[in-house]
């Protein structure tokens, strides 16, 4: 269900660095360009279609994560010229192609996530993360990046990745363990080596030379098994 367009998108704390009222008002104006097309597409025969439903859930996500007043109380560093064609690229993308505006949307919220709501995340959670966890942190955001490539390449070749079942419950089981590992790193709940580093780094490696949908997947359960394996055990599994 698209968000109530009179919603506000952020919570700001008082006060706030003026560079971040900037950054705000432009979230707002990007929102607000994604619920109009969104009500423009809803009697259409993309409404209810998959890629409408996940870029919708994806947006309403992102609106919740920036809610945090946490995240405002210090001042964001951006490309303010990357973000802006990101931007714009949304607001320009015609509403009779939906194809074309879901991958717009896709990559402005794939931008936000990395380069923006992640290391604002990982500054606002815990300023003392160790060094060790924060180098990890670094590579997650290298690994996300290498899985977007490696996707983007294999659709690009005709691979319907939307389509495929086990894909998509591999990438949503990722996503789940990421925000909990990247959690855990944040607040030192979980202890990161120079072993750790550098296996994350061969993965990263592994993904981006996947050239196939049956390796892709199989570095992908590779990747989702070593991430659960770093995660604190569940208090009702711990002896």
């Amino acid at each position: 269900m698209v968000t109530d367009a009179s919603a506000a998108i952020i919570i700001k704390p008082n006060p706030m660095p003026s560079q971040n009222e900037t950054l705000i008002t432009l979230l707002r104006d990007v929102h607000q360009s994604c619920l109009t097309k969104f009500q423009a597409l809803q009697n259409t025969a993309t409404a209810g279609s998959d890629q409408f439903l996940a870029t919708q859930d994806r947006i309403a996500q992102l609106e919740s994560d920036f809610k945090d007043e946490a995240l405002w109380a210090h001042p964001v560093d951006y490309n303010n010229h990357e973000l802006l064609q990101a931007i714009v690229a949304v607001k320009m993308a015609p509403e009779e192609d939906p194809v074309n505006f879901f991958a717009k949307a896709d990559h402005l919220i794939d931008y936000l996530t990395e380069h923006i709501l992640s290391k604002i995340q990982d500054f606002s959670t815990n300023a003392d993360t160790s060094v060790w966890n924060q180098k990890m942190l670094d590579e997650l955001m290298k690994m996300r990046r290498a899985l977007r490539n490696t996707k983007n390449n294999l659709i690009q070749a005709g691979e319907e990745l939307g389509n495929d079942t086990a894909f998509v419950n591999l990438e949503d089981t990722f996503t789940t363990l990421l925000v909990a590992y990247r959690k855990h790193l944040r607040e030192n709940s979980v202890q990161s080596n120079e072993d750790n580093i550098r296996l994350m780094q061969l993965l990263v490696e592994l993904v981006k030379t996947a050239a196939t949908v049956a390796d892709f997947k199989t570095t992908y359960q590779t990747l989702n098994d070593y991430v659960k394996s770093q995660l604190p055990a569940p208090k009702n599994e711990e002896t």
